[in-house]
């Protein structure tokens, strides 16, 4: 028989606020590329697009020295969702 954890009501909540908040991401990502994504992907789009606005903002100040390194994580961060813009351009891109 499987036990089961009663968490305090505070957590609970927070639980539903973070699957909500998981739930509207995934929709949009959903809505904008026209490909279904699993809960990981989602975050992996997020990573990307927040390295990337990192990148923008480095190359924004002028410092080359501080872009490298946010290049680089864009570059990490975009290995993670190099299988869903596959998956987007197998559709063509059509809206």
């Amino acid at each position: 028989m499987k036990r089961t954890v009663a968490m305090p009501v505070s957590q609970a909540m927070e639980g539903r606020k973070t699957s909500a908040l998981e739930n509207y991401l995934i929709r949009f990502f959903e809505r904008e590329l026209e490909v279904k994504l699993t809960r990981r992907e989602m975050w992996r789009s997020v990573r990307f697009v927040a390295s990337l606005f990192i990148l923008l903002l480095t190359l924004a100040t002028g410092e080359p020295l501080l872009a490298l390194p946010a290049l680089a994580l864009a570059a990490y961060a975009y290995r993670g969702v190099a299988g869903i813009t596959a998956r987007f351009s197998e559709k063509g891109g059509e809206r």
